[in-house]
């Protein structure tokens, strides 16, 4: 059976970022099921228009993300256009001023809607210079996502801590600079990784190549498939 499901999101395609790069595999691959997604967004530039399968509204620069905008309330644009062309579904992927729009609106047209949870913002209100808006944003995500019949959290370890992909990254990268080390213990390389570990550093230090010529290379690759 094919849907019809509409994403509302405030990050896409060219945008470079987790949220945009992990929503259109998303979409890509429900097209690919035979399923029919719409996108409702802000505009990214003034320019821009609109494919048949979108519908972009005023958004305003998002602070401390350059390219990237925050939607606005839209509650009226998207009454007049799911009264019109009811989706079987509504996922919002963030929780800006047009997600919450978008929640209310599929709730009071009785079409089921869903959430996404990609980026904690609550802890970035600390790195914004507000942390005293955390309790408020907090509140605010919570009441969201509450509001919807399932939320989607990248998996469950990092659901049950209360985290998002963001946020592990994030903790991360602190942990490295603040250890000057990889927190994580790695496993040791085999015999054959570590050979060629060798033999790449042999090849830097000498600045040779070991193949004269790509089909030297291509000959190497077909002996060693034969074996």
């Amino acid at each position: 059976m094919s849907l019809q499901i509409t994403f509302v999101t405030e990050t896409w395609r060219p945008e470079v970022n987790g949220v945009a790069m992990t929503v259109g595999h998303l979409v890509d691959g429900l097209r690919s099921r035979g399923h029919q997604v719409s996108l409702v967004r802000p505009r990214q530039h003034r320019q821009e228009v609109a494919d048949a399968t979108e519908i972009l509204l005023p958004g305003l620069p998002l602070p401390g993300y350059a390219g990237l905008r925050l939607g606005l309330p839209a509650g009226r644009a998207l009454r007049r256009q799911w009264q019109e062309q009811p989706p079987d579904l509504v996922h919002v992927v963030t929780e800006g001023p047009l997600g919450w729009s978008a929640v209310n609106v599929a709730r009071q047209l009785g079409i089921p809607v869903t959430s996404a949870f990609h980026t904690n913002f609550d802890h970035y209100s600390v790195h914004y210079g507000v942390g005293w808006l955390r309790p408020a944003v907090s509140a605010y995500l919570r009441s969201l996502h509450r509001r919807t019949r399932a939320t989607m959290v990248p998996t469950e370890a990092l659901a049950a801590m209360g985290l998002s992909v963001s946020d592990a990254v994030r903790i991360l990268l602190k942990r490295v600079v603040n250890d000057q080390a990889f927190p994580l213990e790695l496993k040791v390389p085999n015999a054959q990784t570590r050979a060629a570990m060798e033999e790449a550093r042999a090849m830097t230090t000498a600045r040779a190549t070991r193949f004269d010529a790509a089909d030297a290379l291509i000959d190497d690759l077909e002996k060693a498939r034969q074996q």
